[in-house]
C-alpha cells in the first residue's frame, strides 16, 4: 500500500508486440518530445515510411478525381515567330502568356498536346519544328534544359513537330507506349514552356502567335 509499481516500457525488438503500441504509449517514455512512428516488420522493430505509406498511394487514388478538363481555356501558351526570324534560331515561350504555369493547390494529368496554327501565318510544312521544356524534368546537363522531344524523333515523323499553317495539329498522347506510358503528372507551380526552331526564313505572310495546348483535366490534390 501506498508504493508506485514501475512497468518496464523499454521497446525490445522481437520482444515487444509493436503493433498493441500507441502513439501516446511510446511518446510518455522518449527523453525528449517528439513522435517516432515505428512498426512490426518481419519481427522486428522498423520505421513507418509515411511517404510510402500515405503519399504513394494517394497518388494513384488523386487521378480518379475530375475536378475540371484541361485545353485552350486553361492549358495554352502563345508563341510568336516574328517574320525574318534567322534560319536556325530556337524562339521560346515567355511567361506568363507563352508558358502554361499550373496554379499553386492544384494538380494535372495531362494526356496529350497539340497546337492551333493561325491559317495567315504564312508557314509551310517544315518552317518550323516544336519542341517543348518541362519544369519538373532534370536538365542534360547543369544550365542546358532537357527538351522533352529526342532528336529523332524530331526528324523522323512530321507528327512530332514539323508543322503547316492551317489549324489544329495533334501531337502525341502521353500514355501511349513509345511516349511517357502514363498521364504527365503536374503539380502548382510546374510549368511548360514551347520552343520553335526555324527551319526556313518565312518572308511571307504576318506575325502570329502559335498556340499550344495540354490537353487532360485537373484532379483532386491528395498529395502536396
Amino acid at each position: 500500500m501506498g508504493k508506485d509499481r514501475l512497468v518496464d516500457k523499454t521497446l525490445r525488438p522481437m520482444t515487444v508486440g509493436l503493433t498493441t503500441l500507441t502513439p501516446g504509449s511510446v511518446i510518455q517514455n522518449l527523453p525528449t518530445s517528439g513522435v517516432l512512428p515505428i512498426g512490426n516488420y518481419k519481427g522486428a522493430a522498423a520505421f513507418i515510411d509515411l511517404d510510402k505509406l500515405a503519399n504513394q498511394p494517394l497518388i494513384w487514388a488523386e487521378k480518379q478525381w475530375t475536378e475540371d478538363v484541361l485545353d485552350s481555356r486553361n492549358a495554352i501558351a502563345a508563341v510568336a515567330i516574328p517574320i525574318g526570324t534567322a534560319v536556325g534560331a530556337v524562339v521560346t515561350g515567355v511567361a506568363p502568356g507563352g508558358v502554361i504555369t499550373v496554379p499553386a493547390g492544384e494538380v494535372w494529368y495531362v494526356m496529350s498536346w497539340g497546337m492551333v496554327i493561325p491559317v495567315n501565318a504564312g508557314y509551310a510544312a517544315g518552317d518550323l519544328v516544336l519542341n517543348f521544356l518541362v519544369s519538373s524534368f532534370p536538365p542534360l546537363a547543369v544550365g542546358v534544359p532537357k527538351p522533352y522531344i529526342a532528336p529523332e524523333h524530331l526528324a523522323a515523323a512530321t507528327v512530332f513537330g514539323v508543322i503547316a499553317a492551317g489549324g489544329f495539329v495533334p501531337g502525341a498522347q502521353f500514355p501511349a507506349g513509345d511516349e511517357l506510358g502514363v498521364p504527365l503528372r503536374l503539380v502548382g507551380g510546374d510549368t511548360v514552356t514551347p520552343t520553335f526552331t526555324v527551319e526556313t526564313a518565312i518572308t511571307a505572310g504576318a506575325i502570329a502567335n502559335i498556340n499550344f495546348v495540354l490537353y487532360g483535366r485537373k484532379a483532386k490534390v491528395l498529395v502536396a
